[in-house]
């Protein structure tokens, strides 16, 4: 049995980016390198050998790669990606269902519980959503421990009752200069 301490992380970025900008105004955007600074600073409460996978769920608007800054930057810290990209009616309204992550994320995870020689040990969620409810108490029956991180006025009121603890984000995370970069 490896000493390794298995982490999945899913940040569902559109989350983190309305929430954010509800929360701290339209300008307001997170620092991913201070987010990810503070997920590892408080999973070494449990291991010093953490062994973490941290995928970001990103949305784009076309196919063209008009977020692929976004994209480098995140895999340059360290960040795996996932994208999925908006699907329009023939008559160009938004089709909203296809780009939302919640089933994407919920697979990952029960991959990484199930699926795998070494299975995850503690499951961190970066998401207010009340849709991840059924997959927290999934994972508690599952016998995996589940953090959720959000903004406070985002969290979910199901969410602190099935997960073992809720981290409330706030404005140490966020960019300094408000520049229009996103890292």
């Amino acid at each position: 049995m490896s000493d390794k301490y298995p982490v999945f992380i899913a940040i569902d970025s559109q989350n983190l980016y309305h929430s954010c900008r509800f929360e701290f105004g339209n300008e307001a955007k997170v620092d991913y390198r201070k987010l990810q600074e503070l997920l590892i600073a408080n999973l070494k409460r449990f291991s010093s050998n953490l062994h973490v996978e941290a995928v970001v769920y990103t949305v784009a608007s076309d196919k063209r790669q008009s977020n692929q800054p976004f994209l480098s930057m995140l895999q340059a810290i360290g960040f795996l990606t996932q994208t999925q990209f908006v699907a329009y009616s023939p008559r160009g309204a938004r089709s909203v269902t296809r780009t939302e992550w919640n089933v994407g994320i919920t697979i990952d995870a029960m991959k990484h519980v199930l699926g795998t020689e070494e299975p995850i040990k503690r499951f961190i969620l970066v998401s207010g959503s009340g849709a991840f409810e059924p997959l927290i108490r999934e994972l508690n029956i599952e016998g995996v421990p589940t953090d959720v991180y959000g903004f406070k006025q985002s969290i979910s009121n199901s969410l602190p009752g099935c997960a073992d603890q809720i981290f409330v984000l706030s404005k140490s995370i966020l960019l300094d200069n408000q520049d229009g970069h996103t890292y």
